[in-house]
């Protein structure tokens, strides 16, 4: 926690280290030299204070924990829950949260927590550019969190069917758990199992007649099984790359290095231990001579990097990369801010997705940030100005979507240089507002949606008295999308006095 600090802060964790080395070196000095009176003297008083030491250590962790997190909730924008707003930070808004929908609420309150404590601790450290993106995703997945914050939210809430559905054409994960099972059985049968005395006569009986050749075919297609594995990891390099947070990445570079590192280490052991035969011969597979084979160290120490192999990539995982392992039929069923939510929450952040659709959210997140007229009056509308103050351009396009029944709130300008931020949250979707002046033209509306792209991936432009016409504004949309790539925005609406344009 020192080492993650700045400046001279970083000194201090020499501290710790060093005691403990210090500590070690006087008890090997004081168990050498029984006449050094001196160090046994000093020895018995640090044995005495011994119990002490972690409790300091712990005690200033914490310390210096919370006090980074309460500065960066209050300080960071949009990552603070209603409950903990009006409670003054009080964990007893995530409690009751926790209590709606056991396991999943609690899932969901606890990696919310884990994502936010990483938000904070990298807001301390790099620059609010780089931080910006995983601020957006957390806000985005806190208004989730205060939508679904109510009983009817989770009423009728069909987890498991949601939980399918975004399965469904991907019935290929299953067979990431079954086939490395299946084929690392027979050498756990044989080192695992068998290696206990009362079981010792499975090694015997595996080690006799044709059935060292199981190991040998099994190891083989193991490693064949591992190459097409790391191949689609290896293919989700760049994807895993982008994510906003370290977890995800550091995961994925360690199955990869885990896998590939054992796998190649086994491979050689294996040709090694069975005489460095030409594994393409008949004489390979001669009972003999893999019953010699199998005395020597090497063969059991290859048998057994390729089970870590196995085990590094047992199952789809979590995040994109877990995403394609499961298969693309995964990716082509779950929506981007689907996809988004698996990968920060897991199978929890698609629970909360179902749920805050029932507390609010509709359709996709597209149409929620683009959505007209339609279902006027369905509900009541809101408008937070608790973090800011619209200004009056920002408050007429409020007070068209609270008339909507949507919810909107404001949020606070950035004060980092390059940092630029959305002007709202729209029933929690991060969304931008633009207003055109009179005599606006296609090139207008190009040129604020170019300006909108850099704060959000929704924007709302208001052309209400301007003066454009429906045409002039679908031909501006069309310049945006052909000198950007798609899915650039998620969602934008064009609002003009005899016409509403949503896209997608």
């Amino acid at each position: 926690m020192l080492l993650r600090g700045r400046g001279w802060i970083r000194v201090l964790a020499v501290v710790p280290v060093a005691a403990a080395i210090g500590y070690h070196t006087l008890n090997n000095y004081a168990a050498q030299h029984y006449d050094a009176t001196g160090a046994a003297d000093w020895l018995e008083k640090l044995d005495a204070k011994s119990w002490l030491m972690p409790l300091v250590c712990l005690t200033t962790a914490m310390i210096v924990d919370l006090r980074q997190l309460h500065h960066g909730k209050n300080r960071i924008p949009g990552v603070l829950l209603a409950g903990e707003r009006e409670a003054g930070d009080s964990p007893a808004a995530l409690i009751r949260y926790a209590a709606w929908r056991l396991p999943w609420t609690v899932l969901i309150a606890v990696r919310f927590v884990r994502l936010r404590r990483a938000l904070c601790y990298m807001t301390a450290l790099a620059p609010a550019t780089e931080t910006e993106e995983l601020r957006r995703l957390t806000a985005n997945i806190a208004a989730r969190i205060d939508t679904s914050d109510r009983e009817d939210a989770w009423q009728g809430l069909d987890i498991q069917g949601q939980l399918k559905k975004t399965r469904a054409g991907s019935g290929r994960w299953r067979w990431q758990l079954v086939i490395p099972c299946l084929l690392a059985l027979p050498s756990l049968i044989f080192l695992g199992i068998g290696s206990f005395h009362s079981t010792s006569g499975l090694q015997t009986y595996i080690a006799t007649g044709p059935r060292p050749k199981i190991l040998l075919y099994c190891a083989m297609a193991a490693l064949a099984w591992i190459a097409w594995q790391l191949t689609a990891l290896l293919r989700t390099w760049r994807a895993t790359a982008a994510q906003p947070i370290g977890e995800q990445v550091a995961l994925h570079r360690f199955r990869i290095t885990t896998a590939l590192g054992s796998a190649a280490a086994g491979a050689f052991m294996l040709y090694r231990g069975l005489g460095g035969t030409d594994v393409t011969t008949d004489t390979l597979l001669s009972p003999a001579h893999l019953l010699e084979a199998l005395d020597r160290t090497l063969f059991w120490v290859g048998l057994l990097l390729f089970l870590v192999a196995l085990a590094a990539l047992i199952g789809p995982g979590t995040g994109l990369a877990g995403l394609a392992l499961a298969g693309g039929g995964a990716l082509g069923a779950l929506t981007v801010q689907a996809a988004v939510n698996a990968a920060l929450l897991g199978s929890a952040g698609i629970v909360l997705m179902g749920a805050s659709a029932n507390g609010g959210f509709e359709g996709t997140e597209g149409e929620r940030a683009g959505r007209g007229s339609e279902g006027k009056g369905s509900r009541e509308g809101s408008i937070d100005e608790t973090e800011k103050k619209f200004d009056p351009m920002e408050r007429e396009v409020a007070e068209l979507l609270k008339s909507e029944g949507r919810h909107v709130r404001a949020q606070v300008e950035a004060t980092e240089d390059g940092v630029r931020r959305a002007d709202a949250f729209v029933d929690g979707v991060e969304t931008e507002f633009k207003s055109l002046d009179p005599g606006a033209s296609s090139g207008t509306v190009k040129n604020q949606l170019n300006k909108a792209k850099g704060q959000a991936r929704h924007a709302i432009i208001d052309a209400r008295g301007s003066g454009l016409s429906e045409e002039a504004a679908r031909e501006g949309v069309g310049k945006f999308f052909r000198n950007n790539p798609p899915g650039r925005m998620d969602g934008i609406r064009v609002v003009g006095d005899n016409f509403n344009l949503t896209y997608p």
